[in-house]
């Protein structure tokens, strides 16, 4: 049975269709499509074309969403929300994903790619566009949503330090890059044209201003549109605009600059050299995460604009270029840089698809300011400083002594930076409150970890990674709080996540003890005897106890934002009674985040044998599974190091079979 739910929104008939028993969890997605609509429009200063948008729920379908002209379809688990029992992170899932799929009403069908080459202007605007819609939803009081997503400043880890980490190796390819035939149409949809697509976007919006990026937008759309485009149509009308506006420089066009981001793969690293008189050079080169530098890497230059601060005096909002690094020059002389002992930052807001290296002193200065008074210096680029710092160093080189950071070493011994220069950069954490710069700071400890799993130096780095953990888990750890805004829910997910990875006693024995309550059926701590309150109250303080109490839940399981570590944890350390409770948990789970968490815990097991059996169930559709479990569950196992071999074994027996799914 379908039914539908109408609306009128902008003039416009609305409507959402569904299953009749789910009608009522289709409300955010139909206010999300009534604001964006209108965001959209008035942005664009053109109106949506059609009389109608419907929004319909799937129960079953390949793609996340498709952005049909008028008939947006999205998968059922991804599209309804129950008011009374949806947390933050799923509201923000599903506004970003209607909004992406609104913005391909102008971005794709509106005005349509002439070749797969150019997917980016489809893809690349619609994920950029989505953020910047949400960020003035949330902001905007008539619609009485949650006012602290802070989606902007979280594109910069969540997408485009995400997908710098993948382009900064040689497997990367170009964002318009080239599609012989249709035969290699597929090729194309990787994370490329959807996050660096949308990072250089965000770039040119930034160094052309806001009101000529939106000029060049509007004439772009409406002088094309019911036709098709290729990127130099954009620069064309960009251009246009920034003529009109006087926002670049006289001789040289958006083409001329755009095209160095879209026609060769990577990016480049900008090395600040700066002298004792307030001047700098500045020069770049291709940046390589594996240091793997050959010498046609040379020719690769990029138009890069140039924006800096100072602790002079500290103003980070100016994201106009303030010069320009072009690909003919060899370098760039920069002034009015303060007194060496006083530190400056290139890349305000990260706003500039690169990343920025100085000599040893700045880096240090950098990490004594953070220390000091880390907000000082934009949240942005609290992230930029961890990302920059930690990847240089990674980039063909290895750690060394991690656990011990000091500011003893000026020269680098691997790498582009040393990694003790790189760790001092992150003593400042314990302070740090903001799931921005952790997100950053989580991205790279993850690489040092396990580079040092296995060798005599890891008992120390683990324990400076849990000291750095220390004062924010005593404040979040388990605490549950149901009105936490979104930012506060995902840093307690992953501190929550990384206490229980690094082995925090305290984290590892409160996951088995809400794990082992659930197998039991039991909401309270009623049944609970009175000597096992004593050992609890002992090794967590008693005020914890109050804090799990709102925690389990017989039929829905562990709260969502930290079911995932504590299933993990019970799974990792637990025997096969575990792991047949949670499987079958896994199988008759309704929800999606509950049906995502299980199934990556499911992979946490060390025995090779279940793993093994996991697998073939997903790929058998078998025990009520279906056939796209399979890579929630082929990727859970693959992320341990058990699990690595038993996925290598299931992919290399079942390769055939794989490949006509």
């Amino acid at each position: 049975m379908v039914s539908r739910v109408p609306g009128v929104f902008c003039g416009i008939l609305g409507r959402t269709w569904t299953r009749r028993d789910a009608l009522e969890q289709t409300g955010l997605a139909l206010t999300v499509a009534n604001y964006s609509l209108h965001f959209f429009e008035n942005y664009f200063n053109l109106s949506y074309p059609l009389r109608k948008m419907d929004l319909v729920a799937l129960p079953e379908t390949s793609f996340s969403a498709m952005e049909n002209w008028g008939l947006i379809t999205c998968r059922e688990s991804l599209f309804l929300i129950d008011p009374t029992n949806s947390s933050a992170i799923q509201q923000r899932n599903l506004a970003r994903l209607i909004t992406h799929e609104m913005a391909h009403q102008w971005f794709g069908n509106l005005v349509t790619p002439k070749w797969w080459t150019d997917l980016w202007l489809s893809e690349g605007f619609a994920t950029y566009m989505a953020n910047v819609a949400i960020d003035q939803f949330c902001s905007s009081s008539a619609w009485q949503l949650e006012p602290e997503w802070g989606l902007l400043d979280g594109f910069v880890v969540d997408q485009q330090q995400y997908i710098m980490h993948h382009d900064g190796l040689r497997s990367s390819h170009p964002v318009s890059d080239a599609i012989p035939s249709p035969a290699f149409i597929y090729d194309v949809f990787d994370e490329i044209p959807y996050n660096k697509g949308a990072s250089i976007i965000r770039m040119m919006q930034h160094f052309l201003t806001e009101e000529t990026f939106q000029k060049g937008l509007t004439s772009y759309l409406s002088s094309l549109r019911y036709a098709n485009a290729n990127q130099d149509d954009l620069w064309h009308f960009m251009t246009e605009a920034y003529l009109e506006d006087n926002s670049l420089p006289s001789d040289v066009t958006v083409k001329t600059i755009m095209d160095t981001w879209t026609l060769q793969e990577g990016y480049p690293v900008v090395t600040v050299t700066a002298d004792h008189k307030g001047s700098a050079k500045l020069t770049q080169k291709r940046f390589l995460t594996l240091g793997d530098e050959k010498e046609e890497d040379l020719s690769y230059k990029w138009w890069i604009p140039i924006t800096f601060t100072s602790q002079k005096r500290p103003f980070f909002r100016h994201t106009r270029a303030q010069t320009w690094l072009s690909s003919q020059a060899d370098h760039v002389i920069v002034t009015g840089l303060p007194p060496p002992q006083l530190w400056h930052i290139f890349n305000l807001q990260m706003t500039g698809y690169y990343r920025v290296n100085y000599n040893d002193y700045n880096w240090n200065l950098l990490a004594l300011q953070l220390q000091e008074d880390h907000e000082v210096i934009h949240v942005t680029n609290r992230a930029q400083i961890i990302d920059d710092a930690l990847t240089l160093a990674r980039a063909g080189g290895s750690p060394r002594n991690p656990s011990v950071p000091s500011y003893t070493s000026q020269t680098p011994s691997s790498g582009l930076l040393s990694y003790k220069t790189a760790l001092n950069t992150t003593m400042y954490l314990k302070a740090e409150k903001s799931h921005v710069a952790w997100q950053a700071a989580f991205r790279n400890m993850q690489f040092i970890c396990d580079m040092f799993r296995y060798t005599a130096s890891y008992g120390a780095l683990k324990e400076y990674f849990l000291s750095l953990l220390k004062p924010l888990y005593d404040t979040l750890g388990f605490k549950h709080d149901p009105e936490a805004d979104l930012q506060t829910q995902l840093l307690r997910q992953e501190v929550v996540t990384w206490a229980c990875l690094l082995q925090d006693s305290r984290c590892v024995n409160a996951s088995a003890m809400l794990f082992r309550r659930w197998m039991e059926g039991r909401d309270g701590f009623r049944s609970v005897c009175v000597s096992f309150l004593a050992v609890v109250a002992f090794l967590f303080r008693e005020s914890a106890l109050a804090e799990y109490r709102v925690r389990i839940n017989s039929r829905r399981g562990v709260a969502s934002d930290v079911a995932l570590p504590v299933y993990c944890t019970a799974l990792s350390r637990g025997i096969e009674r575990e792991w047949e409770f949670a499987w079958r948990k896994f199988r008759v789970a309704k929800s999606r985040p509950q049906r995502e968490a299980l199934g990556t815990a499911l992979g946490c097991t060390p025995r090779g044998w279940i793993l093994s059996m996991y697998l073939e169930e997903a790929l058998g559709g078998g025990s009520g599974l279906r056939r796209r479990d399979l890579p929630l569950a082929f990727k859970a196992v693959a992320r341990s190091e058990v699990g690595s071999f038993v996925a290598w074994q299931f992919l290399s027996e079942n390769w055939r079979e794989l490949r006509q799914l």
